[in-house]
């Protein structure tokens, strides 16, 4: 964008360009999920997209909000204090955001476990709701992002906490998102379609929208293709290229682009952006969401019956050990060196911590940590073991051989928490 201003002398500045270019990269393919999701497509493909999309639009909330707090008021580009200041302040609100919204969600999922809240499911529920809600303000009253804190709250909620929950509660949670998501989606679209008539913060400017369009689709394949290629040098199963090539067509914008945008209008050049990102949006949802289905089948991505028929044959014939690659991947011993240790720490200590799943912590921890590890465990995850703890001083070669079993038990509980995410 800043080669195509400065040849056609747009009269944008480097920085704000610089803005512009944080506040499309974050994805909402919001439409095309729920393709994969009625089709059923390969679990993989699903987790790439959406992956992508949650870490793309942390990551953009926050420089977007740093590059406009350290840009210059007169100058083209950055000093060497504010890009100091600019590194120092993306790593602090990132990883300050994260770890606030991981604490909350994580000491909710204590509540969940260690108290009687599941005997009055309105309070679970509401307690479930309001501590997400929660670690949105206190992220901004102490100086992080919100949206960051409730997005990394809510992936913890999802993995953990969600499992503590009684079944109504969990029927009660679930729903209550669904529709929330569902409202603030019809509602944003909405809103973008009247002010892209009605709203007088827009200027248009046509070759503007143009080169933007075209450098959204420049942009993303250049980053998809080789960042795929150096993840496939280890990945096992590596991804395929009908997937790369959904990976790049699943590129939509939406409303953390529209959002961003309309922030700051106050300028004519911010008001281009705005009109621009506006129709971003349109064009993309329209466009690639209403493609989606016809461009799964022209990539030829299994879904249906063929996903199903495969994991069933996996089953079937018992392959879907730890050691044997599944269909989607999810084999922990395929992963890199650093996945595979936190998904070992987590299965072993987080998971049997945090919530009633199995194997307990006084399976995975060492013997002399067996006291602690039996004030840590509950009663409950127990009795789904099958003993009390008054006999938990049985058999240890019974405890070891059984511990891989539960470990594939844990790995299922996983998988079902980031389907809730």
């Amino acid at each position: 964008m800043y080669v195509f201003s400065t040849v056609f002398m747009m009269g944008f500045k480097f920085q704000e360009l610089l803005f512009f270019g944080c506040i499309m990269s974050p994805t909402d393919p919001l439409s095309v999920l729920a393709v994969f999701n009625e089709l059923n497509v390969e679990a993989d493909l699903y987790a790439l997209v959406f992956g992508e999309s949650a870490l793309n639009d942390a990551v953009a909330i926050v420089m977007a909000g740093i590059i406009d707090t350290y840009s210059p008021g007169s100058s083209d580009t950055f000093d060497m204090a504010a890009i100091g200041n600019s590194i120092w302040s993306f790593f602090y609100v990132f990883f300050g955001s994260l770890l606030l919204g991981s604490a909350i969600g994580c000491i909710n999922a204590l509540i969940t476990k260690f108290t009687l809240i599941a005997e009055f499911p309105n309070l679970e529920t509401g307690m479930f709701i309001l501590l997400s809600y929660v670690s949105f303000l206190l992220a901004e009253v102490v100086g992080f992002t919100g949206i960051v804190a409730v997005l990394f709250c809510g992936i913890c909620q999802a993995h953990y906490t969600f499992n503590n929950l009684s079944e109504e509660s969990q029927n009660r949670t679930k729903q209550f998102f669904e529709m929330i998501s569902f409202l603030a989606e019809g509602f944003i679209f909405i809103y973008i379609g009247v002010a892209v008539v009605t709203s007088n913060a827009m200027k248009w400017n046509i070759l503007f929208l143009v080169f933007a369009l075209l450098s959204m689709v420049i942009s993303r394949a250049a980053f998809v293709y080789p960042l795929c290629s150096f993840l496939n040098l280890k990945r096992k199963p590596p991804i395929p290229m009908n997937h790369q090539h959904m990976i790049v067509f699943s590129g939509l914008r939406g409303a953390v682009s529209f959002a961003l945008a309309s922030r700051n209008s106050s300028t004519e050049n911010r008001q281009v952006m705005l009109s621009t990102t506006s129709m971003a949006v349109i064009v993309t949802v329209l466009v690639n969401g209403g493609l989606a289905n016809w461009m799964i089948d022209h990539l030829g991505i299994k879904y249906g019956d063929n996903v199903e028929r495969r994991d069933d044959d996996d089953e079937g014939t018992g392959n879907s050990t730890p050691q044997t690659p599944t269909v989607h991947g999810h084999n922990p011993w395929d992963k890199a060196f650093l996945p595979r240790k936190w998904y070992n720490f987590d299965a072993k200590i987080l998971k049997p911590l945090l919530t009633n799943a199995n194997p307990t912590l006084m399976e995975t921890m060492p013997r002399m940590c067996r006291p602690l590890a039996r004030i840590l465990t509950t009663r409950r995850q127990m009795e789904n073991y099958g003993r009390t703890l008054d006999n938990s001083s049985g058999a240890d070669e019974s405890l070891t051989q059984e511990i891989s079993v539960d470990a594939d038990n844990g790995k299922d509980d996983s998988e079902t928490s980031a389907q809730v995410v």
